[in-house]
């Protein structure tokens, strides 16, 4: 049985399960540096990448606004979203901070299992004799890459309260 992605253009697409399309992905990543997993990836690599990172995407970011249709299958489009200059975010598009999210989640889910357990990352020392554990909590990747917490946020909030919006009286 083979994967077929459908990706969501913002009029809800039934069935759809990705944000982007590997075409649009490649061209995106034609003008990245580091984009050697995207490039080594195949097509089908590729599809379930950007397939899985969208999920990620919308398991992991509460998105501001609400859905377009309960009948949706994804959390875009929305509707009642606000852009971080205040501007309307249309209710029939996906918009491309959105879909670059998902791009970057997709490579990072190519270079490694973002989503697994972490095991025994975290722990800097262990010792025999005199039975030393030292744990390093910075040692942990989080499940979505560094810079697409930040792209988002102005489009929702990450579950988990790893950022905080903060404003002045």
């Amino acid at each position: 049985m083979s994967f077929t992605l459908v990706a969501e253009t913002g009029s809800g697409v039934s069935g759809a399960n990705s944000y982007a399309t590997v075409s649009n992905a490649d061209t995106y990543f034609e003008g990245q540096i580091y984009k050697d997993s995207w490039i080594k990836a195949s097509a089908a690599q590729k599809a379930q990448a950007l397939a899985m990172a969208t999920s990620t995407l919308d398991t992991l970011v509460s998105w501001d606004g609400t859905k377009k249709a309960s009948t949706n299958p994804l959390e875009w489009p929305r509707k009642n979203v606000t852009e971080k200059n205040g501007y309307a975010v249309a209710d029939n598009i996906i918009p491309d901070v959105v879909k670059e999210a998902t791009y970057l989640t997709a490579l990072g889910l190519l270079e490694s299992n973002r989503r697994e357990e972490p095991g025994d990352a975290g722990i800097d020392e262990l010792g025999l004799e005199g039975i030393n554990i030292k744990f390093n909590k910075t040692d942990r990747s989080s499940i979505l890459p560094h810079f697409v917490m930040l792209i988002v946020e102005d489009y929702g909030r990450i579950k988990g309260g790893r950022f905080a919006s903060v404003s002045r009286a």
